[in-house]
């Protein structure tokens, strides 16, 4: 059987422009929902080794060995001496093999992008961004690293691709990537939320993307959590379809939603009401649009 084609997006920027932080991001809060993640580092130096000198596989490659193998409790590691740098290509297809929904290429900023091949840009400042985006055509799907945070950053206006400052993220940048993963899933778990409500309904589709929201924030949460709810109960009700066991609780704070863990408490203010026309608005509004404010409380 083919494994399908995991969707790839290489991280690019220059040296301290935070890829490696981006990278670790994704893969810790996209693990946590339930996707596979490979992820791909180009190193330029020469000579350089991921195999530290002195350890015994590193003197059996030394030795002349074909391929070592590396076997722990907890890791598989490989150690295969090459003539020349191997193509990405090959490199993907070593990978393939492992059932990943996403690869993560750190580097690698030659490569072309497809449909398939995403890029995420990585930038200290406006005029370190101005200069790689110079470099780089779409499909660039964010933008962030210390750019985001700054000053001028702030200001920025008609970039191919939003500027997103993970410190403040509220999940933005796992919810473009999840979004490319599974592009249906929001209608799938409005519609799971629907029949288990008894009909469509426009609160029920604001609590899916309150629930959406959360879940990029804070993971799958194998604990059951509380959520503490002053908004209609079939807002708590889509909560339910997300987080399957939560309890719902009434609290008289209206507007706001407060998803309990054993260590700290997210909040979600909804924006003032607004006339939604259909369910279908709803579900595909900014977040902008519908919450007031995404923050956590200890």
């Amino acid at each position: 059987m083919i494994n399908p084609k995991p969707l790839t997006i290489h991280v690019i920027g220059r040296s301290g422009s935070g890829k490696t932080t981006a990278i670790e991001y994704l893969t810790t809060h996209l693990t946590r929902l339930g996707f596979s993640v490979g992820v791909i580092k180009h190193v330029h130096r020469e000579g350089f080794t991921f195999d530290a000198a002195g350890k015994d596989t590193w003197r059996h490659a030394r030795a002349g060995a074909s391929v070592v193998a590396g076997v722990s409790p907890r890791e598989l590691a490989i150690f295969k001496p090459t003539r020349q740098e191997t193509a990405l290509t090959e490199v993907f297809q070593t990978l393939q093999s492992n059932n990943l929904n996403l690869i993560l290429v750190e580097g690698f900023s030659r490569a072309p992008s497809t449909k398939h091949s995403l890029k995420i840009l990585a930038a200290k400042n406006v005029r370190e961004l101005k200069q790689i985006l110079k470099l780089n055509k779409p499909p660039i799907i964010a933008i962030t690293g210390p750019v985001a945070s700054s000053k001028g950053g702030k200001t920025l206006r008609d970039t191919p691709a939003p500027i997103i400052d993970i410190q403040a993220d509220q999940g933005r940048l796992v919810a473009t990537v999840r979004k490319r993963l599974r592009p249906n899933e929001l209608r799938q778990l409005y519609r799971k939320a629907a029949l288990n409500h008894g009909s469509e309904c426009i609160g029920l589709a604001i609590g899916i993307r309150a629930a959406y929201l959360a879940s990029n924030i804070l993971g799958r949460l194998e604990t059951k959590p509380k959520l503490r709810y002053g908004t209609k109960r079939c807002v708590a009700e889509a909560f339910t379809t997300v987080f399957p066991g939560i309890k719902a609780i009434p609290q008289r704070h209206r507007d706001e939603l407060k998803i309990e863990n054993p260590k700290s408490s997210l909040i979600i203010q909804l924006a003032p009401k607004k006339q939604f026309r259909s369910s279908a608005e709803a579900l595909s509004s900014t977040d902008d649009t519908l919450f007031k404010s995404i923050h956590f409380s200890t």
